[in-house]
């Protein structure tokens, strides 16, 4: 929803500056190891946060897109029920745990479906690795590659016979446990399937539950 929202509402070639508030994070918070003074573009945060699941950017890129995360997370409460997601709410960008910030399966569901309808979105969460541009606050000029969380496209996990993975979303908080929303399409027939796994106890339990539910269209 982070990246629907700013891809929809911001420039993709906009030049975001880091600030100190965007790198307080809990400890062991995922991270695109952005600092202080750093500038890269809008775009090139949406990939350090959808491949990486950078906090630190998701962080960057809302305040940037609204001026405030908290004015970020307003916009994105309101796509959420324009599009019909109605049993969530959200508080921050990065979705790091509140009482208050919420979702469920079907909800994330509509959300990934419509996030899949934007080029850029689907561009990059497609993409096993990709490369961004980062200035740091003394004019220093570096490219950084983001590779893909997804164990898919690390080739430690396998797909069911006759499903190919296209893409998806990781996302792990002691929480929400060992959660993902995949991209994936039946080689035979083409037709795309969407499936949503949360609160998976391990990370090995997360993808063996997602073939479950692949291997179901596999074998059409």
């Amino acid at each position: 929803l982070t990246a629907l929202v700013a891809i929809q509402n911001g420039n993709l070639k906009q030049i975001c500056t880091v600030e100190a508030s965007d790198l307080d994070l809990p400890a062991g918070s995922s991270v695109a190891d952005l600092k202080e003074g750093d500038k890269l573009s809008l775009e090139d945060l949406l990939k350090g946060m959808l491949l990486v699941s950078g906090n630190d950017a998701a962080k960057a890129l809302a305040r940037s897109v609204a001026g405030s995360e908290d004015k970020f997370a307003l916009m994105m409460n309101q796509k959420a029920k324009e599009i019909g997601a109605s049993h969530s709410n959200f508080v921050n960008a990065d979705g790091l745990p509140d009482e208050n910030h919420y979702t469920c399966a079907y909800d994330m569901y509509i959300i990934f479906h419509n996030a899949l309808k934007e080029k850029t979105f689907r561009s990059i969460i497609k993409a096993k690795k990709l490369d961004a541009t980062i200035t740091d606050r003394d004019g220093n000029t570096d490219v950084v590659t983001y590779k893909s969380t997804n164990l898919y496209f690390t080739g430690d996990i396998k797909a069911p016979d006759g499903i190919q993975v296209l893409g998806g979303k990781t996302g792990t908080t002691d929480a929400a446990g060992y959660c993902l929303v995949l991209l994936s399409k039946n080689k035979k027939t083409n037709q795309q399937i969407i499936t949503v796994v949360f609160k998976a106890d391990t990370r090995y339990d997360l993808y063996l539950m997602t073939n479950k539910l692949l291997n179901s269209f596999g074998s059409v």
